[in-house]
């Protein structure tokens, strides 16, 4: 399966057990509301920083998306 679903369904599995808005997440992760939302709707690959940034600010390890 593409990486970019599979990142962006993560994420947004994430972020609803959260129980968090786009907006919040955003804040959490350190990313904008509009680059989520890009990433919860398979627009954007995520680059290999922000992945790892993801699993810096989530307390995720990298393997988690993969």
């Amino acid at each position: 399966m593409n990486f970019k679903i599979v990142f962006g369904n993560k994420i947004k599995q994430i972020r609803i057990e959260k129980k968090m808005s786009i907006t919040e997440f955003a804040e959490l992760t350190g990313f904008t509301s509009s680059y989520i939302s890009k990433i919860e709707n398979y627009k954007i690959n995520p680059t290999i920083k922000s992945v790892l940034q993801f699993c810096k600010k989530l307390n995720l390890k990298i393997d988690y998306f993969f």
